[in-house]
């Protein structure tokens, strides 16, 4: 499940000391404390459930935020968005916000191209829903899913 994460340092953050021991948990597997508000109650199970057909596409397995995030590449290329659109979104939402979205439109623009005309229109509407806490995410998710 989601939890708040710390504040990260080169992905890493320092967890204090242990018997005098410095110890530090890596933080590249999950959403930033930024994107957990919004990616609340999303996990990368729900995510992979919804996005069979994306991970069919891409010749990969959403079975972690790692592997989503290195499927962003093919996942924006096969909508059409362009790479400046999804930095823009990343500088907006941190990384896996956008990623889980891309997700979702790369899965609808699959299932059914005559519905979503303009994918990279449909992805910039996510994160300004985002931007303006409107985004029910988990419902596309569990929309998604049951279809």
């Amino acid at each position: 499940m989601l939890g708040p994460r710390g504040p990260k340092l080169h992905n890493r953050a320092s967890c204090g000391t242990k018997a005098d021991q410095q110890f530090t948990i890596d933080l590249t597997e999950g959403p930033d404390r930024g994107e957990a508000d919004t990616l609340e109650s999303v996990s990368i199970g729900l995510i992979a459930a919804a996005c069979s057909l994306t991970q069919d596409e891409t010749d990969t397995r959403f079975a972690s935020w790692i592997d989503l995030l290195a499927a962003v590449q093919d996942m924006r290329v096969l909508i059409g968005l362009s790479e400046a659109g999804y930095a823009q979104a990343v500088l907006r939402h941190g990384k896996h916000l956008p990623a889980a979205c891309l997700a979702v439109v790369t899965e609808k623009a699959l299932r059914d191209p005559h519905q979503i005309t303009s994918p990279g229109g449909y992805f910039r509407a996510m994160i300004d829903r985002a931007s303006d806490h409107k985004l029910n995410l988990k419902k596309s998710l569990f929309g998604l899913a049951n279809n």
